[in-house]
């Protein structure tokens, strides 16, 4: 399971989120759905949990959800910014 790693800090509301890499001293900014997503992951959601609540939340289809899941994990991963749950 993955989660958000220890050196990040980040805050959500409605329109987005803002995520700081203490590690790194970098900043990111996601939208709507990426502050639902972070949210989720701080809370131990796994990915079908995640892809639920967007289905529900946005209406997307089961597919899209899991798709746009799959892509904001792989963006948050590919910046260092997930650790794998032991």
């Amino acid at each position: 399971m993955l989660h958000l790693s220890s050196h990040l800090r980040a805050t959500t509301d409605r329109e987005g989120g803002i995520l700081l890499d203490l590690a790194r001293g970098q900043l990111f900014r996601c939208n709507a759905t990426g502050a639902l997503i972070i949210e989720l992951l701080s809370r131990g959601a796994d990915q079908a949990q995640i892809e639920s609540e967007l289905v529900r939340k946005f209406g997307l289809s089961t597919e899209k959800a899991s798709a746009d899941v799959q892509s904001f994990l792989a963006a948050l991963d590919g910046q260092g910014l997930l650790d794998e749950a032991g």
